[in-house]
């Protein structure tokens, strides 16, 4: 298999575990065991390493695919148009669920209302979690639903409203559209370890300047949390680790057996490291850690995952390229998965005749009962489901119709899909 059409398998199992730490990461601290297990809470606040991830990924794999030498295998337009397919789907399908399910919910509690955002403020949410809620004027709920539809909700740094982490499909969306532009001037640039750490520099130089004036408002950890321009150095950083990846393999370096070991227990030393210091550290650590200061780790673990080899089994090969395509589903729906599987939870340990005839006795009732962690892994295999089925059956059933429909007219076919025909092409007409 050439290095162009190279399938890394160790990437699709990465990106699925990926969506499964952030889905731990958002939904675990619901639950009171939570916090009485040592190791687990540590593990899990590290979550923040997960969506880096995902960026960083996101930029290797796009360069891989879509760059082809120091140029772009088809036009930035189309490009563009592919990705806008593949995200919208998904974000307007996971905020559309939550929509529904805060209104209908309202209905029955007093506390859930729409208008109603959070801040991403997580060390408020260690100190002082009953100031994270973001009551919103009309004029805001309409500012905000704007920016929900047209996916620029990741620009306001004060507050995130109904689905919470569709934040990253907005950055990310943001990512692609200035993809075209980076990607082959990366490339073409000749001192890319330089060029790297000078990214790696602007990652952490936002961070630094919160330390400095020791303001860590709301206000500042939003926009370190997810506001595109700061989070774009890691997506970039992607790009120019594919970049050397590409160039290394090219040579034919890289780490053997007894080097790829060492650095998998290094990189594990050092993300359980950051985890302590994370959850344990005063606030800066926190900060540095959320921006910047963990991208070498970031990168040691995309490069070490696309150093796997591919296994010969086809039904292996098949479920990583399933459970890898779920990914971005995952960081969409768990939410609304969440959501439901949550009540359903409460629901099963009350008195259910009281909802028919009291629904707000019934609604208080339920949220006396805490949560149980055994019901957990139920909860995970659900998200799971739910993600493969909804990225086969609607995700890309919706990206082929509007690729073939509405947008059809601004998509060309890749130079690779053409280089793939004319050999195929090639091939028929020797055998003829």
């Amino acid at each position: 298999m050439s290095a162009d059409n190279e399938r890394f398998i160790g990437l699709e199992w990465l990106r699925f575990f990926l969506g499964v730490y952030l889905v731990m990461f958002h939904t675990l601290p619901f639950y009171n065991e939570y916090t009485q297990l040592s190791g687990l809470v540590e593990f899990t606040e590290l979550g923040f390493f997960a969506t880096s991830s995902f960026f960083a990924l996101s930029g290797f794999l796009l360069t891989h695919v879509y760059l082809d030498g120091n140029k772009l295998r088809e036009p930035p337009l189309s490009f563009m148009t592919k990705r806008f397919a593949n995200l919208y789907p998904i974000h307007l399908f996971g905020l559309a669920s939550c929509v529904i399910l805060i209104a209908l919910t309202g209905l029955f509690d007093s506390n859930t209302d729409l208008g109603v955002a959070y801040r991403s403020d997580d060390l408020l949410k260690r100190t002082a979690p009953e100031l994270l809620k973001y009551h919103l004027s009309d004029f805001q709920i309409a500012v905000n639903a704007v920016l929900q539809v047209t996916l620029l909700q990741a620009w306001n740094p004060v507050y995130l409203a109904y689905n919470g982490p569709l934040w990253s499909i907005s950055a990310l969306f943001f990512f692609y559209l200035v993809f075209p532009w980076f990607a082959p001037r990366l490339a073409a640039a000749k001192h890319k370890v330089r060029l790297l750490l000078i990214i790696w520099a602007a990652c952490l130089v936002p961070p630094l300047l919160v330390v400095l004036n020791d303001d860590y408002s709301s206000i500042w950890i939003g926009f370190l949390h997810h506001f595109p321009l700061l989070r774009l150095p890691v997506f970039l950083a992607g790009i120019v680790a594919y970049l050397l990846f590409r160039e290394h393999r090219l040579m034919g370096a890289g780490l053997q057996g007894p080097g790829k070991l060492l650095a998998v227990v290094a990189l594990g030393f050092g993300v359980a490291i950051a985890a302590e210091v994370n959850w344990r550290g005063a606030s800066h650590w926190y900060v540095l850690l959320h921006n910047g200061l963990l991208l070498p780790l970031v990168l040691s673990g995309i490069t070490l995952c696309a150093m796997a080899s591919s296994p010969r089994s086809e039904r292996y090969i098949k479920w990583a390229r399933r459970l890898g395509a779920a990914s971005l589903p995952m960081f969409a729906l768990h939410t609304p998965i969440f959501i439901i599987f949550r009540r359903l939870e409460m629901l099963a340990n009350i008195n259910v005749p009281l909802c028919f005839s009291n629904a707000s006795a019934c609604v208080a009732q339920a949220k006396g009962h805490p949560l149980s962690l055994a019901y957990y892994p139920i909860l995970l295999l659900l998200c799971i489901i739910i993600c493969v089925i909804f990225q086969e059956q609607i995700g890309n059933r919706t990206r082929q119709w509007l690729l073939q429909g509405p947008l059809s007219r601004w998509v060309v076919k890749s130079k690779r899909a053409d280089t793939g025909k004319a050999k195929t092409m090639r091939t028929s007409m020797s055998r003829g």
